[in-house]
């Protein structure tokens, strides 16, 4: 379902018997699944460069970004290291400063490689080993991000015994079969790696109630990491609120279970929130998404507290049922907070090309800041994002459709669209089919009797069954759109 970023969705059960390359093929059509809501587009506004509020290159750590003709830019999201020679990615290190660590799907293992466990082991799919192994460390409670070492990846354990520590001591065990597991080396220290600081920073020349927050490298690498309520001295985010307006909200101090649990047998009275045990950086309230339609999330003050003890909850049935044991400082949610108390955003279009930057402004501010992921293109009058276009190349793509297929040649395609759920989302109105951008037909008025879909590493046509759900909603394939969509340069280095 959307909301103002794009959507979030669920996808549907069992899914076991669905090939790995069909369920990356419908991630990454999913990435373009809607966004945010538009303002009118104003003209005559002159170009502005992103690149000098949102990111910025080090000297060390480069941030490649994705570049239309209009002047519009988009970071790509990676992060690469010129002194290391390698991509990496900010995480808490173990001296407990955020560092750009280098990435490893080599893992800590809670394993040993020695009878005293003093020799950690780590573990992977195999192939040819990655030069580092990630390690956790005990991390300080409610610091932000778990403690990673990194040590060097050493040969493989082979037969060699492997060591768990258990409540009679270090004792031998077996290992997951299906991992390779490798003895690690030395940790390397981590002033090897560029450290960086978050940051709050004055979003708005007139002052505003909003400031940005950034991850400052200490090469000089800069990114716009979100915004922040100087009011209410917390982070926020972009959300829809109960009175329909877009808000900045920040996440609240407690937690709603999202079956509604209630602290009568009878479920009645006022549903239960309980308190999250680490505070900092959220705000004195509850934010519940009710449900109802259009989607948004609904704001209380933590009301009288709640003693604990046995919950109760609505079972699909209807029925009154026991819910979990509660035995966390909770309290009941009674009264609603006016959504006014949060600073309103609006969605500003600026440039005077096809493609417009898209930002959230804060009302009665005067700088626009908070730049959404998506972009605007005037000539289709829809958001849109840099990625894959059907043609193969790197284009600003509107919202599509799961292109799938009705038979086993995948030459009979259609248009899937998941999103409808109680709220009924607006699909989105085009779909990819033989390298092109379609609008969608019609809707079928039942799901087709099978679906096949085409694997991204193979290009094998594969049963996609997994996708018929009478809750979805099926398309035709309408008339190819003539407009081509804007190219995208990639730029590794600024």
């Amino acid at each position: 379902m959307r909301n103002a970023e794009g959507c979030v969705w669920s996808p549907p059960v069992e899914q076991e018997g669905l090939p790995l390359g069909l369920v990356v093929a419908v991630a990454l059509a999913l990435a373009a699944c809607g966004g945010p809501t538009q303002q009118a587009d104003p003209a005559g506004v002159d170009p502005v460069d992103p690149r000098s509020a949102d990111f910025q290159s080090g000297t060390r750590l480069k941030l490649p970004f994705w570049s239309s003709a209009d002047g519009v830019t988009r970071w790509q999201g990676t992060i690469y290291d010129t002194a290391r020679g390698e991509p990496c990615i900010f995480q808490r290190a173990a001296d407990g400063k955020r560092r750009c660590l280098p990435d490893t799907s080599i893992l800590q293992e809670d394993l040993f490689g020695d009878a005293a466990c003093t020799q950690p082991l780590a573990a992977g799919a195999g192939g040819t080993p990655e030069g580092y192994a990630r390690l956790y460390l005990a991390t300080p409670a409610c610091e932000e991000g778990a403690r990673v070492e990194l040590r060097e990846v050493g040969p493989e354990l082979g037969r060699d015994p492997a060591y768990a520590l258990s409540d009679a001591g270090c004792v031998l065990t077996t290992p997951v079969s299906r991992l390779v597991h490798y003895r690690t080396g030395r940790a390397l220290p981590p002033d090897l790696f560029v450290a960086a600081d978050q940051v709050v920073l004055p979003a708005t020349e007139v002052p505003g109630r909003l400031a940005e927050v950034y991850l400052r490298a200490e090469d000089g690498a800069r990114i716009r990491m979100g915004l922040y309520d100087m009011q209410e001295d917390v982070p926020c985010t972009a959300q829809v609120t109960g009175d329909g307006a877009t808000r900045c909200v920040p996440a609240g101090s407690y937690v709603d279970n999202s079956s509604g649990d209630l602290g009568r047998p009878d479920c009645s009275g006022p549903r239960i929130a309980t308190a999250l045990a680490c505070r900092q950086g959220k705000a004195d309230l509850v934010a519940l998404d009710d449900g109802a339609c259009p989607r948004h999330v609904q704001l209380y003050a933590p009301g009288p507290a709640w003693p604990g003890g046995q919950t109760y909850r609505q079972s699909e049935q209807g029925a009154c049922v026991a819910g979990p044991v509660v035995t966390t400082p909770s309290v009941q949610i009674v009264d609603a907070l006016d959504p006014a108390r949060f600073a309103r955003l609006e969605i500003r279009h600026r440039g005077a090309g096809r493609l417009r930057d898209t930002r959230y402004q804060e009302a009665g501010a005067s700088t626009s800041i908070a730049p959404s992921r998506w972009v605007y293109d005037s000539l289709l009058g829809e958001p849109c994002a840099f990625g894959t276009a059907p043609d193969g190349e790197i284009r600003c793509v509107p919202s599509l459709l799961l292109t799938l297929y009705r038979d086993a040649a995948c030459a009979d395609p259609v248009g899937l669209d998941i999103l409808g759920g109680p709220c009924d989302v607006v699909p989105a109105n085009y779909v990819a089919a033989d390298g092109r951008l379609h609008a969608h037909g019609d809707r079928l008025s039942a799901p087709p009797a099978e679906l096949f879909g085409i694997a991204p590493e193979t290009g094998a046509c594969q049963s996609a069954n997994v996708w018929l759900s009478s809750t979805f909603s099926y398309y035709e394939i309408g008339p190819a759109i003539s407009a081509e969509l804007v190219a995208a340069t990639s730029v590794t280095y600024q």
